[in-house]
């Protein structure tokens, strides 16, 4: 009995340390100490934390190169083969952008 009061007590600590620890994608202070934007994004209006991504202006030719997005000037054309740059926030809800996927032009698209 002894022992499982022990084991229920470490169990417990791990909970409680989780419940401290601010997330930064739930929490406003948090978010904005790690360079975040706090606000409601794109058409449900959920607040989230949309923080700047470190490979901001990276050449990439796909999405999966970046953080957030690839993208390229909205005057490229859609199917043009081209290089991007990585976007420089994690959420891009409430942008319209020309993303680069596999080294080619999409088109420019709204995100909410």
């Amino acid at each position: 009995m002894r022992l499982m009061k022990i084991g229920c007590g470490i169990i417990f600590c791990g909970y409680l340390s989780t419940v401290v620890v601010a997330d930064p994608l739930q929490n406003e202070q948090s978010c904005k100490k790690q360079g975040g934007i706090w606000g409601k994004f794109g058409l449900m209006e959920i607040h989230q934390c949309n923080l700047p991504a470190n490979d901001a202006n990276k050449i990439c030719i796909d999405s999966s190169q970046c953080e957030g997005v690839c993208f390229v000037d909205a005057s490229t054309a859609k199917g043009a083969h081209t290089k991007g740059r990585c976007y420089a926030r994690t959420i891009t809800l409430g942008t319209c952008l020309n993303l680069v996927k596999n080294g080619i032009a999409q088109g420019q698209v709204c995100e909410d």
